[in-house]
């Protein structure tokens, strides 16, 4: 196939078959017919796979509701409430399958004559087969049509006939091998639309077609459109394919028919048709052809519609056709299936899709459902068609590519990812692979010869159809075998016994037939029943539990049962008793419910003991049925506890034999039988005979065998009894068939023996039980089944204490465990905060190493490899692999719904000898239990929902990170700050410097070429290769940062190499720009850390911010070893917190090895002056040419991060205001009260009486302009504050996307560039914009949203504005690559979206107080007043280029105009009035006459994002009034972290609007207006800069200490502070001296316990200071952090630490310490300020015992924890 270039689409003239040489095609042909041939062998093997066992859930509700409903007239057929064809009807109110294959499926098992349970879902099954063998045949004929080549054809059809995916559904009577074949149906009708003739009429002149091509590339053929036809018979020629469409909308109708989410189907028609439109000539055809398009499109549509009226009837209610009103019920039915799917509802299926990564739907298709090769080659071919697509303009596969990525996007990013549900693009890979293939035969390398290529095709080709096939060959053995849950029922009924087992030696070997004792007992006032009992354990009875009691009579009168717990036979000492009066109902079981009858008294038990209970009904009442099991509840020192007692079951006693029939199995001798446990209930020691009699019923007089035994019949360690086995002499023979029955009696001596076979525990119901029903045994069966057992753990309930009871009672009653597959232990240990105990079960269950992970123990399992921690040992595993000989695939790794319904792992458990109760009971009951998260599904977030590190990641995290090996103090860098600092400073520009090749490929559409920016490029990217090895498992230290740089060094270099003419020249051409943005990146440095060397200290009494987290959690990034890093406020935790900015500025802190409290004042200087560089850099290039640029840009960069707001000038305002107004208040006051107390406090305070204002109060009161909680800060406030908060990391972060927007808009799409090729220059960019904007969500994830749509906005803007291709090429050109840009955000930082679990992620209408305008204004006026002239300036002179005539053009939108300016002003109106949103109109206003200048069509980009920019500042100041994040502090959060990026997007484009404005301001405007703008702007700009100059000084004097020095040290101000708590005068000196002995001495990151006081105090300073993990560290925050799961989890800690100092009780102690794995303990002033009292006297007391003094001054220790966990 020649390449296709441009937007030709191939006609029907190229894709029409004529001749073909006969060889060929008969050769094609005959392969076909091969591949068609091996797809029915893999599709129809082993059709009756589950030998009518019906164990696939959905085939088996299919097959139940098809064999329930009934063919209707053509009168009832539409009546939904009343046809018998509507499976509602018939019982099945919830079926919301689609109704077509229900149909077919029936009328051909009409036709067949097997419409019977056991026969109709063989009918389905077959339909199935045929229906993907169709698939295969469609995938052929698309491929030939789309691609005129028969063997790309059959190749692609080889493909899908190999395709496991589609052989498994195959073997399934489900929906979907139906939809997959009229979807694919509907894709073959959309490609010959698309590959279509262009209509002609008929005058036009016909075409010769061209011969299918069955070998190399025919030339393409010309087409020859029709120029002068008559209207009509344009029209006519345009109609002539009608047929084509009204069929693809009955396909479509049959597909939505048959399963609802096939709906995305109906685009493919619309896309076919306007791409075939596109294409049509600008002419006199197209309009004819547009008309024709549209009618076309309306008749397929209402043929879909009619189609599913006819199929779906019972959508509609009915009951004629013409009744289309929504069933309700339908709908209803699929809400709640959709909000299953979605995990919206507690669904326990759904637990199987948490926390699945977003490549998990690909994962398992590419594994399994493709296999290795055909995935990676599908997808690859995917890749390559989609570079053709957007690079080489080739549209004819737009339709191919388009529906495989949309649908399976769709699909794949779903909460329920499915494999199955990704069936729809399977034919398409197929093709998509073949498309590969050939592509590659056709290639023409320069220095490879064609042979070299056409081998490489062939070889690639041949070899993955081979491979392909051997997978669907591997795969379909499963099929030749008995199902994995039929082998284990066979195992089972062989190796585990039933109460009864018949030994039979036959012919071909011994065999044994089964037999279960009756199940329940009555009691009667004649007839009670008496259980000796030895107790196993002491405790004290409180009642006892039954399974199921019931009144036989069922009259409904009220009942009483009665108990006795007696020390002797005959009651003589009653321990207790008591009785249970109920009515007794059946209500749901025969057998009745579960009942609780508690003791009148609780009885003290010893172990040993022998007790009878009696039970009986009191005279005068009627006979109760007693059935299943009962337990005597015991309080036992760890807790209370069911010990179970023997089951109900008939019994034989004196006078009163035990008699049952069996049917011969087969031929044979019987020599035995065995009694499973055999038990006297009533505990006589005399000596009994039991005799066992078998006789031939096959005439009167048939043989008879008898066998006796002699026992006690005594219970044993066993309370069931021993096994009792009987040896037949001799033996009875028998024959097949043959009917004989066995009869037990007591042949001599007291008592009532009880017969019983073993106890198994069943998971849940969620699973098919074990044994299933096979040759005639009945396991379950209500009145003798085999292994009927009441023990189901319904481990999908909630953990709680009951749950913890019943599965240690069961445990207890059990002999064995059966599991019939992977749901429980696939699922439920995923969520372990809400199923704690669930997963210690499983973990204990089969003994999986800490260090493993569960599912992958399961997965592995086979008996011997693990040992059991809960006394069960696996005896036996069923495991169906596909396999190639010896060679298998172990398919437990794929999702669970590809292994659950034909191949699941059945294991079996069995309890060993040693069991012991106490030991399990004590593990089990470790669990804690208070702190369950009990989530739904969707709730539950990405990875581990404890938030807790895994053993094997915390081992590593508390064995690194050991402070005195980062950081030497007597290093030079620590020894001289000066030298530090500078050295600090050089680094980081060198970085910038090295980075800025790629900065300049990626950036290179700047004018500057990004250079200002190269430095948080470089910090970016060094952090993100080193967190990313760490993610990996590789350690984070110098070696790691080292190859880091090195790496990037070398991707630099070769970056340089490529552009090194045009980066010399630059620094030729550039070099005074160079030396500018040195000096700005320098002078910003100095001035703040000077500012910083004013006052560097890292705390506050008053004003202390949130330092302590943030630098606490900075030396905890700084000490991991690996990420997440350590929670150094929750010991065992990670962060749970947008840590990623204390990496971004940490790596090179711990490369140079920095003391952390002097890398902090290096770090804010750093980040003032980056970002100082990137506003700089982003507003200059905005001015691109302008007079003023370069003022321009440092305006924008002091307008972002020096200025302030007006609030200073308001404080001073209402500070004059106070000083006259009585007691200084100003509430209530009127305008003339506040005139007249200005006057007056204007004099006083000329006077020299000061304003009544604070230290600290110049710096904080100007970022609370709002009344309330909002904080309106500022960058300006953010750095002089000085919290290394993640919003202030992030800010050049978020100037450096939208650079990189402007950079992408402003290279026009030019991407070869400077010597580079356009792939590295589009990748450089890609990848550093998903780096920066991906970096925002780890680091302060509110900015990412906003981010990222406006980075996606500039791209698409770009491509569809500059590409110059196709309209559909440029928008796809656009979306696709604000895709990959979304992609890329994620792929990037998925380490950190698998940890990392959101707590508050919903949005909610805020309901509280709005922000008042002129406050508003006091934040805003600045900016508001730039833009406001600067948009009043532009729209003038827009007006005075626009001639009036031009808006003669409007007329025709004139009443859209209206309607929009009406919408606006209500919805101003609206918010004004309604919310009373004051500044709703001003917001409305500016962002509306923002908007309408933005579309001015001769607009400059610049001008654009400039008022882009503006319009979104705006939107999120009026956002904030009208929504609030779910969980704020009142909209504290939701208002500074918004107002942040709106200040960052207002002031940047106010900056810019001033240049831009500044020539008409000096040169065209009047002498008066001139001078009151610049009078007004004077002003603003004076009062914002009395921010910077009143709230610096204020900062600067506002310390701790007077005495602390000035110095980086963040830390020598405690050396000269105090500090008072709870009355107590502290001298920090201690604390310091105490932190750095633990930073020197300390290794590794263990565990410490310090005191805990309230947020905001001198708490938690060793774990702030040292990165130690604490026990707990803030109360609020780190339940806001850890807001997924329990708030006790966190208060129970807080509750912990007192008591921990508190206590005087050893075991207390000892329990804390090993709980929290606590290794050193801090005694200090703070501790006694807290806790005094006699608890502290233990740390003398013990020392050397369970702990050692390590250090001590004046009034503080530290110890360390010698006692071992």
């Amino acid at each position: 196939m020649q390449p296709e270039t441009g937007t030709t689409l191939p006609s029907e003239a190229q894709a029409a078959p004529r001749k073909t040489r006969w060889p060929a095609a008969a050769l094609a042909a005959a392969v076909l017919v091969l591949v068609l041939t091996l797809g029915a062998y893999f599709r129809f093997v082993g059709m009756d796979w589950d030998g009518d066992q019906h164990l696939h859930p959905d085939e088996r509700f299919l097959t139940m509701a098809v064999t329930a409903i009934e063919p209707a007239d053509a009168g009832s057929y539409f009546d939904t409430a009343a046809s018998p064809f509507n499976p509602a009807n018939r019982g099945f109110p919830n079926y919301v399958y689609g109704t077509l294959p229900l149909f077919l499926v029936r009328s051909v098992g009409e036709l067949v004559q097997r419409t019977g349970y056991s026969d109709i879902h063989l009918v389905g099954r077959a339909l199935a087969g045929l229906a993907d063998l169709l698939v295969v045949l469609l995938v052929f004929f698309t491929a030939l049509r789309l691609y005129r080549k028969v063997w790309l054809g059959v190749l692609a059809a080889g493909f899908s006939a190999g395709a496991v995916l589609q052989i498994q559904t195959s073997h399934y009577f489900t929906v979907d091998p139906f939809t997959n074949l009229f979807l694919t149906a509907c894709a073959f009708l959309a490609v010959w639309i698309l590959t279509g003739r262009q209509p002609e009429p008929k005058e036009a002149a016909a075409e010769e077609p061209a011969p299918v091509e069955t070998g190399e590339a025919n030339a393409d053929h010309a087409e020859s459109p029709a120029t002068s036809a008559p209207v009509q018979s344009r029209l006519g020629a345009a109609l002539r394919d009608t047929w084509i469409f009204v069929l693809f909308g009955l396909l479509a109708g049959m597909a939505l028919s048959s399963k609802l989410s096939a709906a995305p189907v109906v685009l493919l028609l619309p896309a076919a048709a306007l791409l075939r439109y596109e294409r049509t000539a600008q002419d006199e055809n197209q309009a004819a052809w547009g008309w024709a398009l549209w009618l076309k499109l309306a008749l397929a549509g209402l043929t879909a519609l009619i189609t599913f009226r006819v199929f779906q009837p019972y959508a509609f209610d009915g009951p004629g056709f013409f009744g289309l009103g929504v069933n309700e019920g339908w709908l209803a039915e699929l809400r709640t299936v959709a909000a299953q799917l979605a995990g919206k509802m507690d669904f326990p299926p759904a637990l199987q899709w948490v926390r699945r990564p977003v490549t998990f739907a690909w994962e398992n298709m590419i594994r399994f459902g493709l296999g290795w090769p055909l995935g990676v080659l599908a997808w690859g071919s995917f890749v390559w068609m989609g570079w053709r697509i957007f690079k080489q303009r080739q549209m004819e596969h737009v339709l191919l590519w388009g529906w495989t990525a949309g649908y399976s996007l769709w699909q794949g990013l779903s909460f329920t990812r499915a494999m199955r549900y990704q069936l729809p693009v399977y034919p398409f890979l197929a093709i998509l692979a073949a498309w590969g293939v050939f592509q590659l035969w056709q290639a023409r390398p320069r220095r490879l010869s064609v042979r070299w290529t056409h081998l490489a095709a062939a070889a690639l080709g041949l070899g993955v159809l081979a491979a392909t096939w051997a997978w669907a060959f591997a795969f379909t053995r499963i099929y030749t075998r008995p199902v994995t849950r039929i082998a284990a029922s066979e195992w089972i009924y062989e190796n585990v016994p039933a109460a009864y087992t018949l030994e039979i030696e036959g012919d071909d070997g011994a065999r044994k037939q089964l037999a279960g004792s009756r199940l329940g007992r009555e009691v009667s006032p004649e007839q009670g029943l008496v259980l000796a009992y030895t107790l196993p354990r002491s405790g004290t009875a409180l009642g006892l539990a039954f399974d199921h009691v019931v009144d036989p009579l069922g009259g409904g009168q009220v009942k009483t049962l009665r108990a006795q717990i007696c020390a002797d036979r005959d009651c003589q000492q009653m321990l207790s008793s008591g009785m249970l009066v109920d009515t007794f109902l059946a209500e749901g079981d025969p057998r009745g419910r579960a009942f609780t009858l508690p003791l009148m008294k609780a009885a003290a038990l010893e172990k040993g003991q022998t007790i009878f209970l009696r039970l009986d009904v009191p005279e005068g009442g009627t006979a109760l049925r007693l059935t299943g099991g009962w337990g005597l509840n015991c309080l036992i020192p760890l807790g209370v506890t069911t010990l179970p007692l023997p089951d109900f079951v008939e019994m034989v006693e004196g006078g009163q034999d035990y008699s049952m029939t069996f049917v011969a199995a087969a031929d044979g001798l019987v020599r035995g039988a065995t009694l499973a446990h055999a038990l006297d209930w009533e505990g006589w020691p005399e000596e009994k005979t039991l005799r066992m009699s078998l006789l031939d019923l096959s005439s009167a007089n048939g043989p008879v065998t008898t066998a006796e035994v002699r026992s006690t019949l005594a219970a044993s360690r066993d309370a069931r009894g021993d096994a009792v086995h009987f040896t037949f002499d001799p033996p009875l023979a028998i024959r097949a068939g043959q009917t004989f029955s066995m009869r037990l009696e007591l042949a001599q001596g007291p008592g009532r023996i009880a017969v019983y076979g073993v106890r198994q525990i069943k998971e849940g119901d969620w699973d098919d039980g074990l044994p299933l029903a096979l040759d005639g045994n009945s396991p379950f069966d209500y009145t003798q089944g085999l292994y009927r057992s009441e023990l189901n753990l319904q481990l999908y309930w909630e953990d709680n204490s009951d749950k913890l009871n019943r599965m240690i009672s069961m445990l207890d009653a059990s002999d064995f465990i059966f599991s019939s597959s992977g749901r429980q232990w696939g699922s439920l240990v995923r969520i372990p905060e809400r199923y704690p105990l669930t997963t210690a079960y499983f973990r204990a269950l089969l003994g999986c190493p800490a260090e493993r992970d569960i599912v992958w123990c399961y997965r592995v399992a086979q008996p011997g490899m693990f040992q059991s921690q809960l006394g069960f040992d696996l005896v036996y595993a069923a495991q169906s692999n596909p396999n190639l000989g010896p060679y298998q695939i172990n398919t437990q790794f794929a999702e669970e719904t590809f292994t659950v319904y034909d191949h699941p792992k059945v294991m079996v458990f069995q309890k060993r000898a040693d069991y012991d109760p106490d030991a399990v009971r004590k593990l089990l009951s470790a669990v804690d239990l208070s702190a369950i998260k009990s989530v739904l599904p969707r709730e539950v977030g990405q990875y581990k929902g404890d938030l807790i590190l895994p053993p094997e990641l915390l081992a590593r995290q508390r064995a690194g990170g050991t402070w005195a090996e980062l950081f030497n103090r007597e290093s030079l860098l620590n020894r001289y700050p000066a030298l530090g600092a500078v050295v600090w400073y050089l680094v980081v520009a060198l970085l910038g410097w090295m980075m800025y090749p790629l900065t300049r490929a990626a950036l290179g559409g700047l004018r500057d070429r990004g250079y200002p920016l190269a430095r948080m490029v470089g910090l970016v990217t060094l952090a993100w290769v080193v967190w990313m090895a760490g993610s990996l498992g590789v350690a984070f230290s110098r070696a790691s940062i080292s190859l880091a740089l090195g790496l990037l060094l070398v991707i630099n270099l070769a970056l340089f190499w490529g552009q090194r003419a045009a980066i010399l020249q630059e620094i030729r051409e550039q070099r005074k720009y160079v030396l500018m943005i040195e000096a700005l990146a320098l002078g910003a440095f100095l001035f703040f850390l000077l500012v910083r060397l004013g006052n560097p200290d890292l705390w506050h009494p008053g004003k202390g911010g949130e330092k302590p987290m943030d630098f606490s959690y900075f030396n905890a990034v700084l000490k991991s070893t690996i990420f997440p890093p350590y929670d150094p406020w929750f010991a065992g935790g990670y962060l749970n917190y947008y840590y990623y900015g204390y990496v971004i500025v940490g790596v090179l802190v711990k490369w140079l090895g920095i003391v952390p409290a002097v890398a902090y004042n290096l770090i804010l200087p750093t980040l003032y002056s980056v970002l100082a560089l990137g506003a700089f850099s982003l507003v200059w290039n905005l001015l691109r040419g302008q007079r003023w640029q370069t003022a321009g840009a440092l305006a924008g960069a002091a307008g972002l991060q020096l200025l302030g707001n007006m609030g200073t000038v308001r404080m001073i305002w209402h500070g004059m205001m106070r000083l006259a107004a009585p007691g200084g208040t100003l509430d209530n006051s009127d305008l003339v009260q506040r005139i007249g107390w200005t006057v007056s406090g204007l004099f006083r305070l000329l006077n020299g009486q000061g304003l009544p204002y604070g230290p600290g109060d110049w710096y904080w009161i100007p970022s609370r302009v709002y009344p309330g909680e909002p904080i309106t800060e500022f960058p300006m406030f953010t750095f002089l504050y000085a919290d290394l908060h993640a919003h202030l990391i992030a800010l050049p972060v978020t100037v450096l996307a939208l650079a990189w927007g402007l950079g992408v808009i402003q290279g026009r799409w030019q991407w070869r560039r400077d010597g580079l090729p356009a792939a590295v220059t589009a990748g450089a960019a890609l990848f550093v914009g998903g780096l920066t904007v991906g970096a925002l969500w780890p680091t302060n994830t509110w900015d990412m949203p906003t981010y990222l749509v406006l980075a996606a906005l500039a791209w698409v803007y770009t491509a569809v504005r500059y590409d110059g291709g196709s309209s559909a090429r440029r928008w796809l050109l656009g979306l696709g690559g604000a895709g990959l840009l979304v992609a890329l955000v994620v792929l990037f930082y998925q380490p950190y979206l698998r940890w990392n679990v959101q707590g508050y992620n919903a949005v909610d209408l805020w309901e509280g107080s709005r922000s008042p305008f002129w406050s508003y204004i006091t934040h805003w006026a600045l900016p508001l007043f730039i833009l406001t002239f600067w948009l009043g300036w532009e729209t003038r002179e827009w007006m005075a280029q626009t001639p009036v005539s031009a808006l003669q053009k409007l007329k025709k939108y004139e009443g859209w105009i209206y309607s929009l300016m009406a919408a606006l002003f209500a919805a101003a109106a609206l918010l004004t009035f309604v919310p009373k949103v004051q500044v709703a109109w001003l917001i409305i206003l500016l962002g509306s006459w923002a908007t309408v200048l933005l579309l001015r069509k001769d607009q400059p980009d610049e001008k654009r994002a400039a008022l882009f920019m503006m319009g979104s500042g705006l939107m999120l100041t009026l956002m904030v009034e009208v929504f609030v994040l779910v969980g704020d502090i009142g909209r504290m959060n939701t208002v500074f972290k918004s107002y942040l990026q709106a200040w960052t997007l207002l002031n940047q484009a106010a900056a810019a609007a001033l240049i831009w404005l500044m020539p008409a301001v000096m040169e065209r405007w009047g002498v008066r207006l001139r001078s009151g703008f610049q009078t007004a702007l004077g002003i603003l700009v004076g009062a914002a800069l009395l921010f910077p100059l009143l709230a610096g000084t204020d900062k600067i004097r506002d310390r701790m200490s007077r005495e602390a020095p000035h110095t980086l040290d963040g830390m020598a101000y405690m050396d000269t502070s105090y500090y008072n708590d709870q009355d107590v005068e502290m001298e920090l000196r201690q604390d310091a001296d105490a932190i750095r002995w633990m930073q020197e001495n300390i290794p590794g990151s263990p565990v410490i316990v310090e005191a805990h006081n309230p947020e905001y105090r001198w708490g938690t300073r060793m774990s702030i200071y040292t990165g130690l993990p604490g026990v707990v560290g803030w109360n609020w925050h780190q339940r806001q952090q850890r807001g997924v799961i329990s708030d006790q989890w966190v208060t129970d800690r807080v509750d912990a630490v007192p008591r921990f100092y508190l206590t005087t009780e050893r075991s207390e102690t000892e329990e804390f310490l090993r709980k929290y794995d606590v290794r050193y303990i801090v005694v200090g002033q703070l501790e006694k300020a807290y806790y005094p009292g006699p608890g502290l006297v233990k740390f003398q007391q013990w020392d050397g015992d369970l702990w050692r003094k390590v250090f001590e001054v004046d009034d503080t220790a530290v110890y360390e924890v010698t006692l071992r966990p």
